[in-house]
């Protein structure tokens, strides 16, 4: 009888010990970028927490479309747009030399590295846009 008690509650105890399945809610965030006007053509969108907890999330932008999913929470959007300026060699006058991308950032760091953006994010939006300009 004791055996069978204790072989009940060690399967019991099993069931419980499988580790948790549970996983942080998230939400599917997309919609457009634009820059003056006009899509943005690459680069990357990142979701950071405001209060810094949690991860950050970032997904491509391609023809001014992006989709991701997040946390959710009031985060801080950074956007960056690293345009191809020209390669060159990494090693002047080396035949062998490997080529380098030479890039500029399209967006201003107001929108970036000093992101001023914030977006809450605590509901499934719809469409989350962002209508960037090049003026103050």
């Amino acid at each position: 009888m004791i055996s069978r008690i204790l072989v009940v509650a060690l399967v019991v105890s099993m069931i419980g010990c499988g580790g948790s399945t549970s996983r942080r809610a998230t939400l599917t965030v997309k919609g457009k970028v634009t820059f003056d006007g006009k899509p943005v053509e690459g680069g990357t969108i990142s979701f950071e927490p405001k209060d810094g907890k949690g991860g950050s999330v970032s997904a491509s932008i391609m023809d001014g479309n992006y989709e991701t999913r997040v946390e959710p929470g009031v985060k801080v959007v950074r956007i960056n747009y690293p345009k191809l300026v020209r390669t060159e060699p990494a090693y002047p006058g080396s035949k062998d030399s490997p080529m380098i991308s030479i890039t500029t950032e399209v967006i201003p760091e107001k929108y970036n590295s000093a992101s001023r953006l914030e977006k809450d994010l605590t509901e499934a939006p719809g469409s989350t846009d962002f209508t960037l300009t090049s003026t103050q």
